[in-house]
C-alpha cells in the first residue's frame, strides 16, 4: 500500500500501511516442483528428449499435455484442493465436478481418488447430499398362516 497523509486545521497525522505479497498458488507449485525429486527426473527427460508428453514451459513449469505437474507435496495439494471447492466462486461442488474443473489445469497421480477422499470429509457437502432413493410408500400387512409354520 503505502503512506497516506491526513491533514487537520493543527495537526498532520500520517497512516502506515504494510502489504504482505505471497506468491499465488502456480508460482508455490513451480517452487515445490523443484524440490521433489521426481519432477526433477522428468524435467531432464524431457531436456535430453527422451520424454515428449511432459513440457517444460514458461517459469520452469513441468506440464503434462498443457497441465501444470502437481508435486508430492502434502500441504500444497490440500491447498490445491481446498481452494477449488470452499471458495465463494465454486460454493462446494460435488466430486465430480470438482474433479472434471481440477483435471483442466492440474495432473498428478490419483488426482480423482484424492479429490472423492476431500469431498467425502466435508461436513457441508454431506449435509446437503440428495437421497436419490424411491419413497417407501405404505407398509403392506402379511398374510396370516393357516397353520403353524406355514410360511417361513
Amino acid at each position: 500500500m503505502g503512506l497516506e497523509v491526513v491533514q487537520t486545521p493543527k495537526t498532520v497525522e500520517a497512516k502506515i500501511a504494510t502489504l504482505v505479497m505471497e506468491p499465488d498458488l502456480r508460482t508455490q507449485i513451480i517452487n515445490a516442483q523443484r524440490q521433489d525429486d521426481i519432477m526433477e527426473k522428468f524435467r531432464a527427460k524431457v531436456r535430453s528428449g527422451e520424454e515428449k508428453s511432459f513440457k517444460v514451459e514458461a517459469y520452469n513449469a513441468l506440464t503434462f499435455e498443457g497441465r501444470i505437474c502437481v508435486p508430492n507435496n502434502d500441504e500444497l495439494r490440500n491447498k490445491i484442493l481446498s481452494e477449488a471447492h470452499d471458495t465463494p466462486y465454486t460454493a462446494h461442488p460435488g466430486s465430480t465436478k470438482m474433479y472434471q474443473d481440477m483435471k483442466k489445469k492440474f495432473w498428478r497421480n490419483c488426482m480423482k481418488r484424492s479429490v472423492t477422499m476431500f469431498v467425502e470429509r466435508c461436513l457441508a457437502c454431506q449435509q446437503v447430499k440428495v437421497l436419490h432413493q424411491q419413497p417407501y410408500g405404505k407398509l403392506q400387512p402379511l398374510e396370516i398362516p393357516e397353520w403353524k409354520w406355514d410360511h417361513i
